[in-house]
């Protein structure tokens, strides 16, 4: 498969020193954790296609990939899956009805109406998960001691494959893994990672190996101990640069993709999209609920929103439209 190739390439990914230091058998290039990389300062969104949170929004930032030609989308989704879906394989690794959907959630486009995809995570996704975060210790990681690292080792605002890896080897000694452990959660890991992945050109769908530091590590924090209303409060208070507690409609728009596109990263059948596909669909969602969220719960005076306000967004019915934001916490994936 492409993408695991592209795993393969980089020494399975975040244990590949480990690997190496222990002495066993490791063709690729081990990384170097030796440069220093300045703290994450602010916001950035040097790719140009993401929604900056300092930008005036409009409806959606990803009207012209439905324009690539077919031979480019034929290379993005190659470029995006990790895993190649089907029943069959989902059953031979985890067991009969391993394919069958535990949660399902239809994606809105733009203005609201349904799109053609929807995000399903099976019993074979939630293995994984239980898997990845219970053997690593994750789901007892505070989300500072997680996303703090990725946010420290990004580079005007992006971070690359290298650093991503050598963050992962800091919090996740291998040596308590099976070597199947290794590659396994090396490959889902690197499906995050090239999930957020930032193209070099928006126009030619080329990308760069790096990913938009602070998305990411706002997905990441779905892997880590607290509840939703925990996880919610650190994204939120990680984009509010200004630290005035309140946010604009592209500022909300980010908060929300980086959640959706968490998802769609751990989602097996969701794989076969290539990330142009995962960026459009998660931002159609995002900007229609962060336009509702603007009409109807910001201030009249500054157009900006609260979390107290956004809180009352949820509560007062429309977690009926963004039910996904409840998998946030662990538990209800009855993983810990």
């Amino acid at each position: 498969m492409a993408d695991e190739a592209r795993a393969a390439s980089s020494g399975w990914g975040a244990f590949a020193e480990d690997d190496h230091d222990s002495g066993e058998s490791d063709e690729s290039e081990t990384s170097s954790d030796e440069e220093e990389n300045p703290s994450y300062a602010e916001y950035d969104d040097p790719d140009g296609v993401g929604m900056s949170p300092n930008e005036d929004e409009g409806e959606s930032d990803d009207s012209d990939d439905s324009d690539d030609s077919d031979e480019d989308s034929d290379e993005d989704e190659a470029e995006g899956a990790l895993y190649e879906y089907s029943p069959a394989s989902a059953e031979a690794q985890y067991g009969t009805g391993a394919d069958q959907a535990r949660f399902s959630f239809a994606l809105m486009d733009s203005v609201g109406e349904p799109s053609n995809l929807t995000l399903r995570l099976s019993a074979a996704d939630v293995s994984s998960l239980h898997a990845l975060v219970t053997r690593t210790g994750l789901c007892a990681m505070p989300v500072t001691a997680v996303c703090g690292p990725l946010l420290e080792s990004a580079r005007d605002g992006l971070l690359d494959k290298r650093a991503f890896d050598g963050v992962v080897r800091q919090l996740i000694p291998s040596t308590s893994l099976t070597l199947e452990e290794r590659s396994s959660f090396s490959v889902l890991l690197s499906a995050v990672f090239y999930n957020f992945e930032a193209m070099l050109d928006g126009e030619s769908g080329e990308y760069n190996d790096t990913a938009n530091a602070l998305e990411l590590a706002i997905g990441m924090s779905l892997l880590c101990r607290g509840d939703k209303s925990s996880k919610l409060n650190y994204a939120w208070q990680v984009i509010d640069l200004d630290e005035d507690g309140l946010l604009n409609r592209a500022e909300l728009l980010f908060f929300l993709r980086a959640f959706v596109r968490m998802l769609l990263a751990l989602s097996f059948e969701a794989s076969e999209l290539g990330p142009i596909e995962v960026r459009r669909y998660a931002t159609d969602m995002a900007s229609w609920l962060s336009g509702t969220i603007i009409a109807r719960y910001a201030d009249s005076g500054t157009g900006l929103v609260s979390f107290d306000a956004f809180a009352k967004w949820y509560h007062d019915g429309f977690h009926q439209v963004a039910p996904w934001l409840e998998l946030l916490d662990l538990s209800k994936w009855v993983l810990v």
